[in-house]
């Protein structure tokens, strides 16, 4: 039985029985319904926002898997790869590099995920393009590595590949989410729509800047050793 309709029920009986006068249980009745009514609208509104955010997480995922395999599968323009590669950490260089680029791509897929209201996101079928180049590497190495004959350095350089695959794509994939996510908040904002604001968003990404931050530190020891 519908708890809604019980409650329109009890107060059309009510009302016929007290002839619409303002009795005590007219209005403890009209107020239950009240109340009902509230608890729904809250409940609807929630389902809404878990959708939206299933929803944003489908695209972001969707346009780095097909970046990833059109890089795979074809040979993408040079500008897809550069774009991609200006939003991923670099696969060499000095120690430090990591500890500014792990946080900084954090940062700007976050930002990137927010033009166009949410648009932005398309960034990263761009961060798919590269990250398929740099899976590409990581397989090579794999190829020519004898378990027997080994190097250090192949093993540093391996490690390094698996952070930027394993933990800052992982990182940058949720701050596209959460980006995108805030810029759509914005858009309902702009359209005259109530939204409170969140301080959610945040606290996440200030955690993924930690966790970025933290994760760049043996990074930086690969690829320094690399």
């Amino acid at each position: 039985m519908n708890p809604r309709s019980t409650a329109y029920e009890a107060v059309a009986v009510t009302r016929l029985s007290y002839g619409g006068s303002d009795s005590i249980l007219l209005v403890v009745s009209e107020i239950y319904l009240a109340l009902l009514f509230i608890r729904e609208n809250r409940k609807k509104k929630k389902m809404r926002e878990e959708t939206k955010k299933q929803l944003v997480w489908l695209f972001v995922i969707a346009f780095w898997t097909l970046g990833f395999f059109f890089s795979r599968w074809s040979n993408p323009p040079a500008f897809a790869k550069e774009i991609g590669r200006s939003i991923s950490v670099p696969l060499s260089g000095d120690a430090w590099l990591p500890l500014v680029y792990f946080p900084l791509t954090v940062v700007a897929s976050f930002v990137l995920a927010q033009l166009f209201f949410g648009g932005g996101i398309i960034f990263m079928f761009f961060r798919g393009v590269w990250d398929s180049t740099v899976f590409s590497r990581l397989e090579a190495i794999v190829a020519e590595t004898n378990l027997i004959s080994i190097q250090y350095g192949q093993l540093w350089t391996m490690f390094y590949y698996l952070m930027i695959l394993g933990c800052n794509l992982p990182l940058c994939l949720w701050a596209a989410q959460l980006g995108a996510s805030q810029s759509l908040k914005v858009l309902e904002r702009l359209q005259g729509k109530l939204v409170r604001p969140s301080e959610e968003v945040r606290w996440k990404m200030l955690m993924l800047i930690i966790a970025s931050i933290v994760l760049a530190i043996p990074s930086s020891l690969a690829i320094s050793y690399a």
